[in-house]
């Protein structure tokens, strides 16, 4: 399996496959390195369609919750105005209550509704009475006057100033109107 001879004179053998083997060697490295590319772009695209299905569905689930904090808002503030509402006696039933308990020698100059109190300011023939005769009322509560009893010389009665405070939850919508004088 030793050649000696030189170099020059020595006879040269041509491998006959060895061309098309390099053309299929760099074909099958270029065919590789295409698949590879073409797998990392739709890796890619993939990965970008997925990202902007993620952002439609992320701002879908961003307008539902604002719209149901909305709701949640505007329900609350319903059924906040509607509890109030139903807690405050009806100003009319009120006057009425008034109407029927205060005695016939008793006029009231001045009737007022401050916040969650009545006030009156008016001339009676027995002003120490009222108190217990308000004590009566279902829409009142812990009537008080307001400073002294004075005696009004021109009428020949007592000036009063009273508060109470209005009951929640009573008085509200019931027919007082129909048990006055």
């Amino acid at each position: 399996g030793f050649n000696l001879l030189p170099a020059e004179r020595r006879a040269r053998r041509v491998d006959k496959r060895l061309p098309p083997n390099l053309i299929l060697g760099v074909a099958g490295a270029a065919l590789l390195s295409l698949v590879m590319f073409q797998s990392l772009a739709l890796r890619e695209q993939a990965i970008e369609r997925l990202t902007e299905e993620k952002d439609l569905a992320r701002n879908a689930a961003m307008q539902s919750s604002e719209l149901k904090r909305q709701l949640r808002d505007a329900i609350e503030g319903a059924n906040f105005l509607a509890k109030k509402k139903s807690e405050q006696a009806v100003t009319v039933d009120v006057v009425a209550e008034v109407t029927r308990l205060v005695p016939d020698d008793t006029w009231l100059e001045r009737l007022s509704f401050v916040g969650n109190q009545l006030q009156l300011q008016g001339q009676s023939a027995r002003a120490d009475k009222l108190i217990g005769i308000l004590t009566k009322s279902t829409c009142l509560e812990k009537p008080q006057f307001q400073g002294i009893i004075q005696p009004d010389g021109a009428t020949g009665k007592e000036r009063f100033n009273l508060v109470a405070d209005l009951k929640t939850g009573v008085c509200h919508g019931t027919d007082t109107a129909a048990g006055a004088r």
